[in-house]
């Protein structure tokens, strides 16, 4: 086992965690070709079964092979890819130098801000956890406090329907885009210039 923590706060961060997965077992298969494949329904509910989670968003999830990475190694992937620090990479290189075959790399991003605790299947193996380089601040837990500008004055950052913040009404996105789309070719088609 690692030092990877399996306890997810509402509040973390740029964080990744790493587990090696072992690719001949039938739901590792099913899940790699899933997240290659980009079938986000088959992803999600082959992901939330792996690591044990409720909602846990495909998005955020990569595969690795070793192979494919070459000289580049697992540690320069994540520097150029993830932007980790060297310090992260340096802190973690034993687990990075063991990993073998196929990695999944699962950013805190997945978990959609919600606390949850990963419960990994018995094909993932606990590899490594590494901080990205991430220049904001921790999400507040709970209603921050109204921040204050340089000249003295405090605002309040709505953060939903319940703070007045106005949202587009769904299901009229694609029908203006259809309607946009004619308006457009009928003035190309019929020269309305």
């Amino acid at each position: 086992m690692s030092d990877l923590t399996l306890n997810v706060t509402e509040t973390e961060r740029g964080r990744l965690r790493l587990f090696g997965v072992d690719a001949d077992h039938p739901e590792a298969h099913a899940l790699i070709a899933a997240l290659d494949d980009r079938r986000p329904e088959d992803a999600a509910k082959l992901v939330q079964a792996a690591l044990g989670t409720p909602d846990t968003g495909g998005d955020w999830l990569f595969v690795v092979r070793m192979a494919d990475l070459g000289e580049l190694g697992l540690d320069g992937y994540l520097a150029q890819g993830h932007e980790v620090p060297r310090d992260e990479l340096d802190a973690a290189r034993p687990a990075l130098s063991a990993a073998t075959g196929t990695v999944l790399v699962v950013d805190t991003r997945a978990f959609t801000a919600r606390p949850v605790t990963l419960a990994p299947a018995p094909f993932l193996t606990p590899l490594a956890e590494v901080q990205t380089d991430v220049s904001l601040p921790a999400l507040p837990a709970h209603d921050p406090a109204p921040a204050t500008t340089p000249g003295g004055s405090q605002t309040r950052f709505a953060q939903g329907p319940e703070d007045g913040l106005k949202t587009a009404p769904r299901g009229y996105l694609i029908p203006g885009l259809v309607l946009a789309a004619i308006l457009i070719f009928a003035l190309f088609a019929f020269g309305g210039g």
